[in-house]
């Protein structure tokens, strides 16, 4: 077994704030969100976030660096360490690649295909009896398909002791070398690509070009994702998740009136304000609408972590005029006869730690420049938020679980 050097945290590495995975050589650094457990079995989960965003946000591409920025492979998101993990996965399931395709010639010493031969070839009469004058017959596996399935061995050799520290140890052949480089493997591989219409075969082989593309095809691997921004990842995750409407109707700015000497005025206007989501529930039998205003925070306060950072003045006076700009558009935008409830949330990562709960309320904010407007604190378990961000199929869940909890804290809480 390898002698691996296997690091976690929840700070960063090396003096910057970034999240990620490090792989280089028997070295593996991770490091998970804030408020994530450190769990070796959501290293998949990290890298499939990280792989989602750098996908789905291709305008921001600069959020997600890795070890590799172009190919075949990571054109079909195939994004290299996400790769190195359903490479494994494929093989626990089904074993090293071997193709179904019969092949089928006239060469002598094989066995004779009857079906073939009578379909195929013209037959003589001679004294009452056909005779054919070839027979067609099955022939072994061709060297490209013998070339395909060593190079998946050798694939699947290189990357089990990569990823020993998460698999354990697999049994597979020890297939340290191949007959032709790097560089034919990889345009052996395209064509082969190309010519296939097999579907299994074609993402067999996308996966194998992303481990030829991501790495150097030696000893020598080092492969990484990271971002120094996942306060990004953070917001866009929660909006995936729990915003249903359009919040480029809520943006609002500034505008400067300039006066020159001659007594003319020029407008000159802001960027906008951006609210990070917003969620609406319609009610029509009930004539009722909810409004949700929401601000995503990657701080790291929860009431087991009760000296994590917290959202400050800034955020909290920002967070009060944006409700104000909203209340006043949710009123243009829906009939007066609707009855409205506005809500003001922060939605800060934490680890669930007891009854299960994958959201909770943990106190109020308010500002003295309105003391009415009160913004609620919602720690969400950050495992949950990631594992639905992955499968938006989930999503509905948490969604359900987010109004009751606000509606518990404000029939329960002191709030009122």
């Amino acid at each position: 077994m390898n002698n691996y050097s296997l690091q976690f945290t929840n700070d960063g590495l090396d003096n910057e704030n970034k999240v990620g995975i490090w792989i280089k050589d028997v070295k593996v650094k991770v490091s998970f969100p804030k408020q994530m457990n450190q769990d070796k079995k959501d290293v998949r989960l990290l890298i499939k976030t990280l792989e989602k965003y750098a996908r789905t946000k291709d305008k921001q591409m600069s959020v997600i660096k890795t070890s590799v920025k172009s190919g075949i492979g990571s054109m079909n998101g195939k994004l290299p360490l996400g790769a190195f993990f359903e490479i494994i996965d494929d093989y626990i399931e089904h074993g090293y690649y071997l193709s179904k395709t019969v092949h089928f010639s006239e060469s002598k010493g094989r066995t004779i295909d009857f079906n073939k031969t009578i379909k195929k070839v013209t037959p003589n009469y001679y004294q009452g009896s056909f005779i054919y004058p070839k027979h067609i017959k099955r022939t072994k596996r061709t060297y490209e398909e013998e070339l395909l399935r060593l190079i998946h061995k050798y694939v699947v050799y290189k990357i089990s002791h990569l990823l020993e520290f998460y698999y354990g140890q697999i049994p597979v052949e020890d297939i340290n070398e191949l007959p032709v480089s790097k560089e034919q493997c990889i345009n052996y591989l395209k064509q082969e690509l190309f010519n296939s219409t097999n579907d299994y075969k074609i993402r067999l082989i996308t996966l194998l070009l992303a481990f030829f593309e991501g790495t150097n095809g030696d000893d020598n691997i080092e492969l990484f994702i990271e971002t120094s921004n996942f306060e990004l990842i953070w917001e866009e995750m929660l909006r995936t998740i729990f915003s249903n409407a359009k919040r480029r109707k809520f943006f609002f700015n500034t505008s400067w009136y300039l006066y020159n000497s001659e007594g003319e005025v020029r407008r000159k206007t802001n960027k906008d304000s951006e609210l990070d989501l917003i969620k609406l529930n319609l009610f029509e039998e009930k004539n009722h609408i909810d409004v949700f205003v929401i601000d995503a925070k990657y701080y790291s306060y929860s009431e087991q972590n009760n000296k994590g950072t917290l959202p400050q003045t800034t955020d909290i006076n920002k967070q009060v005029g944006y409700l104000y700009y909203v209340r006043q558009k949710i009123q243009e935008l829906y009939p007066d006869s609707y009855s409205k409830h506005f809500y003001n949330v922060f939605i800060i990562p934490h680890t669930t730690t007891k009854n299960d709960r994958k959201l909770e309320a943990f106190g109020y904010a308010v500002s003295e420049m309105d003391r009415s407007e009160k913004i609620i604190g919602i720690n969400a378990d950050v495992k949950t938020v990631m594992s639905q961000y992955i499968k938006p199929n989930m999503v509905g869940v948490l969604n359900n679980t987010f109004d009751k909890e606000i509606l518990k804290f404000y029939d329960t809480s002191p709030l009122n």
